[in-house]
């Protein structure tokens, strides 16, 4: 909105912002940054319980979407089958971040948080991977044949493989040396921006491996193994100073990508506008049914808990378009002759994701009854609150008594013991 605001303002007054953020910036320094902080907050113990139907959902639900959308544009818009495809692997990428915060706030199932983070991690990576692909071949106005496409292949693997082996190493690695460091807020965390960034540049530049993959992997790493290296009072420091670099990027990129917009051209055809989001819609809720009815009903998935339909539904109409679509426009060269097209295109659906699903998901929320926490979950809250009030109740035993008076030790205890007969009774 403040990008919107300014540049409205700056073209009635006829001055032009000398303020430009450059393709390489956001590529090899935003890009990075956001894939690390949402690797290091997954749980791997918790996703390894959905580890299958994630991973499926990430790689087979997004080329779904991105071959309806290369296939439908076309035909209703007439956009050139290359740049539908392109698009298609851009826009493909989820960012439920807003609807995580709605989970946790209205008390949703954990397992259905779990599957709105894991997937929107995963296919990150996987729609950034296509999408290079596709540009190297787009941009290129290269001939695809059956060599061209074996190859690519065969490139896939190898950095597929390649990026998981070296971005784990270099997480490992980065882990050990936190691990010497004690209590030095600054210099933990400083290494972990630096793992963030050269885990991508390298993994680049250096070995012609994917970076997105190297970070994630690394990212995951960190976040599980290292975090147990990590000083305790460094932790919260660490979290809080990641959540806000993940904010100040995001603003970044989405404030220059409404300042540089050309407003006119966004609202100069809205029914070829209003078609390329219908069929964005239309892709997403095809690749999350099609690929639930697969893991629900395919032996290879019989390990996992089937999603309920409900669930599908959140997912479906939950699945906001965030920055990476964004970032991954810029990445083009300028002199490809769709970039401000496919900017358009992607500011778009990106506005109406924002504003008009991610202002009902929460209705549709309370409209399925999902805001309601799961009896199982519940239990498990009351049994922590119980271990909790076991340890005040252990600790208070070690206090001296001419550190408290007794009035108030005694009043604490009756207040702890209050406590207690509160959450058994709600736990029975």
């Amino acid at each position: 909105i403040s990008g919107f605001v300014l540049k409205s303002i700056t073209t009635a007054i006829g001055y032009n912002i000398p303020i430009t953020i450059s393709t390489e910036f956001i590529y090899y320094i935003i890009l990075p940054l956001l894939l690390f902080e949402s690797a290091y907050n997954v749980n791997f113990h918790q996703f390894r319980r959905q580890f299958k139907t994630i991973t499926f959902l990430a790689t087979f639900g997004v080329m779904i979407s991105i071959f309806i959308i290369s296939v439908s544009l076309p035909v209703l818009i007439g956009l050139p089958l290359p740049v539908a495809l392109l698009f298609g692997a851009l826009i493909s990428a989820t960012d439920p971040i807003a609807v995580l915060a709605l989970f946790k706030s209205l008390g949703a199932p954990k397992r259905l948080q779990l599957l709105a983070d894991g997937e929107s991690m995963f296919n990150d990576a996987t729609a950034v991977i296509l999408f290079r692909l596709i540009a190297s071949f787009v941009i290129a106005d290269q001939t695809v044949d059956s060599v061209t496409i074996i190859t690519g292949i065969g490139s896939f693997v190898y950095v597929f493989i390649g990026s998981i082996i070296f971005g784990g190493l270099f997480g490992y690695i980065i882990s050990k040396f936190i691990q010497q460091i004690q209590n030095d807020r600054f210099v933990e965390t400083t290494l972990t921006i630096t793992l963030a960034i050269s885990s991508f540049i390298v993994a680049e530049h250096a070995f012609g491996l994917s970076g997105v993959i190297a970070t994630v992997a690394s990212g995951i790493i960190l976040g599980n193994l290292g975090k147990t290296k990590i000083s305790g009072g460094v932790a919260k420091f660490m979290r809080e100073l990641w959540e806000y670099v993940s904010f100040i990027c995001i603003s970044l990129v989405f404030f220059f990508a409404a300042i540089t917009i050309d407003l006119n051209l966004l609202l100069q055809n809205p029914i070829k506008s209003l078609t390329i989001i219908l069929v964005v819609l239309l892709a997403r809720a095809i690749s999350i049914y099609l690929s639930f009815y697969i893991t629900n009903n395919s032996k290879i998935f019989n390990t996992e808990p089937n999603t309920p339909l409900q669930w599908q539904h959140i997912l479906n109409w939950g699945g906001l378009r965030g920055v990476i679509p964004l970032v991954l426009v810029y990445s083009l060269p300028d002199a490809f002759e769709y970039k401000q097209y496919l900017l358009i295109a992607t500011l778009g659906t990106l506005l109406f994701s924002l504003f008009v699903n991610g202002l009902t998901i929460k209705w549709l929320l309370v409209k399925l009854k999902l805001h309601i926490p799961k009896k199982e979950d519940q239990i498990l809250k009351e049994e922590s609150q119980l271990f909790t009030i076991e340890q005040h109740k252990q600790n208070l035993k070690t206090l001296k008594p001419s550190l408290i008076q007794n009035t108030a030790l005694k009043q604490i205890r009756q207040e702890i013991q209050d406590q207690q007969t509160q959450h058994k009774k709600q736990l029975l």
